[in-house]
């Protein structure tokens, strides 16, 4: 049976040359093996933020805020006009991966959220290691520094 995680994480990243923020609940299933990375594609999270302990909330705020702040630069859904993807349209070469960490910082700080990120050195580690998310959880003074 598949284990349903919930989405306390969230992820920056330069996905197919755009700039692309979301929360997902474990960055394996996103860059590992799925939707980022087919073909010959080598798509990795530029930066992950984990919510400590792990609950939703603050990574719902993160991506509300995410939406809120990029809207004028989001790529309207193909299907939908009324709907915007969360990738960065390329016309604005000035929006990028940290011009986006630096607004989720920011907001982080100011609203005192839960959150860590990812200590670089385990960037392409949690994209090849299925169970990544249960030793960061296990352990995450060793995975997760300060914002």
């Amino acid at each position: 049976m598949k284990r349903v995680l919930i989405q306390d994480q969230f992820y920056i990243g330069l996905i197919n040359d755009r700039p692309k923020g979301g929360k997902t609940g474990n960055v394996y299933d996103r860059f590992g093996t799925s939707q980022y990375n087919v073909g010959s594609t080598n798509n990795v999270p530029s930066y992950v933020y984990f919510a400590i302990p792990s609950v939703v909330f603050p990574i719902d705020r993160l991506e509300e805020l995410y939406k809120r702040e990029f809207a004028d630069y989001l790529i309207p859904s193909k299907n939908n006009f009324r709907k915007l993807t969360e990738f960065i349209d390329p016309k604005f070469s000035h929006i990028t991966v940290d011009v986006i960490k630096v607004a989720m910082e920011s907001f982080i700080k100011l609203e005192k959220l839960p959150v860590k990120r990812l200590k670089k050195d385990y960037l392409f580690t949690c994209q090849l290691d299925r169970d990544f998310v249960d030793k960061v959880r296990a352990d995450p003074e060793k995975y997760l520094e300060e914002i």
